[in-house]
């Protein structure tokens, strides 16, 4: 998957190199450069062929739109991942503590039938009694 990526990524820098080297001879146009400008124009249009050639290849790969935000301000697309793993560890965590609430030894979770609540209910049994628990889902 690799060879992929290095591939498309060659074939794109030595398009943006031609398109920069084409800026160069519209900036300064002569009519002896009609010959220079058509050979680059021929170069982008391979380099344009080359590069779809490449997406085909890589049609199963999905960005993330928030990805593209980051870049559009500035910031490193690196950092979206890294936020990502930060906020989905902190949902784990919080996940985990919920779990650990609910998980006290020796206890036991019914459904609370003696009473008129939500079915999200529970009495909670353990040695010290029971305990009215709703948990929040």
């Amino acid at each position: 998957m690799a060879e992929k990526f290095d591939n498309l990524e060659e074939h794109l820098e030595k398009f943006v190199e031609n398109i920069r080297q084409m800026g160069i001879i519209v900036s300064d146009f002569q009519p002896s450069s009609q010959t220079g400008l058509n050979q680059k124009l021929n170069y982008m249009i391979t380099g344009l062929q080359d590069i779809e050639k490449c997406r085909q290849q890589l049609h199963e790969i999905n960005v993330p739109l928030e990805a593209f935000e980051y870049i559009d301000q500035g910031r490193n697309p690196q950092l979206y991942t890294k936020e990502c793993l930060e906020r989905a560890l902190a949902k784990n965590e919080q996940v985990k503590g919920k779990i650990d609430t609910m998980t006290v030894s020796g206890s036991r979770f019914k459904p609370n039938k003696d009473m008129e609540i939500d079915s999200r209910s529970y009495l909670m049994e353990s040695s010290h009694g029971y305990t009215l628990l709703s948990l929040l889902v």
